[in-house]
């Protein structure tokens, strides 16, 4: 864990970032033998700012990571290129959801065994903020972009499912919802393993979905989209996953795909993903039965 830098006082310097990276975490990249202080746009003795307020520049993260490469993605985000590697640099609000996801440890959704998620530093800017620096994973449009014919693959496909599946199971059995379930959000390892990224979008399942609009509002439940009240949450969760891989598996995202021909191995696959698609969300499996549904469990590669 990060430490401030003391004023000898005891009080912590604000306004300044203390860099320690080791290369027992970095392997390959780089190490930076002087801890290198950095200014940050945040006011003195002012009340914390909004987080979309707060600006990563890339003056910053270039004097703090020498070798690295900087592409826009936003004010709070960043990806940064470091040795070759694709890394993300993002502002967290400390104790907030996303901050406390980010260190999850378990056996069912960890990030420490997901390489692409890897956290490389975490820099305390003050009490109340950090930027983590983490390895970043391959998207799905982009992999299918590069490997199409990965997708013709069963066991590919099967792993893909139950990855995703094991993600919202692990939101829903501790009470949360993904607010923004999406093909960007999805992302893979080296390995091929899945997992859903844009923890920013976890929220209770007290909170309501919002309902998105433009291209993403295919990805939303028929009920999240017409503004029912009293959305079950975790079945809009099952419906956006359905929806994404019938997109990918089939050509295009359309429950009624249910009465195409047969698509020959993968036909049990693509009636599981039908019902997770079905317009009644009462309906619709958890993730739990269709990790263990016996069509698709005992197809598991792994």
């Amino acid at each position: 864990m990060p430490k401030y830098i003391s004023n000898g006082h005891g009080r912590p310097i604000r306004g300044h970032i203390v860099i320690f990276i080791s290369s027992k975490f970095i392997p390959n990249l780089f190490v930076v033998e002087n801890p290198v202080m950095l200014d940050n746009s945040i006011n003195e003795g002012s009340a914390l700012s909004p987080i979309m307020s707060i600006q990563l520049t890339e003056n910053d993260l270039q004097r703090c990571l020498a070798e690295c490469q900087l592409k826009t993605r936003s004010k709070r985000v960043k990806d940064v290129v470091v040795g070759g590697r694709l890394c993300t640099a993002k502002i967290i609000q400390i104790g907030t959801l996303e901050y406390q996801l980010r260190k999850t440890e378990g056996n069912t959704f960890t990030f420490s065994r997901m390489p692409f998620l890897r956290r490389i530093q975490e820099i305390q800017l003050n009490e109340n903020l950090v930027v983590e620096v983490m390895e970043k994973g391959i998207g799905l449009p982009e992999l299918f972009s590069a490997l199409p014919r990965l997708f013709l693959r069963l066991d590919f496909i099967t792993s893909l499912l139950l990855d995703l599946c094991k993600s919202v199971r692990f939101f829903h059995i501790n009470d949360l919802h993904h607010d923004k379930i999406q093909p960007d959000h999805v992302v893979f390892d080296l390995n091929l393993h899945a997992n859903l990224a844009g923890l920013g979008n976890v929220k209770p399942q007290t909170v309501k979905k919002e309902v998105r609009s433009g291209d993403f509002s295919i990805y939303d439940a028929p009920e999240v989209r017409q503004g029912l009240p009293n959305v079950d949450v975790k079945a809009a969760d099952i419906y956006s996953v359905g929806i994404i891989l019938l997109e990918y598996l089939c050509g295009k995202a359309d429950p009624a795909i249910l009465s195409m021909p047969s698509l020959g191995p993968f036909e049990a696959i693509k009636k599981v993903l039908c019902s997770m698609v079905h317009t009644n969300p009462l309906k619709r499996p958890t993730a739990s039965q269709i990790i263990y549904n016996p069509s698709i469990y005992m197809r598991d590669p792994q």
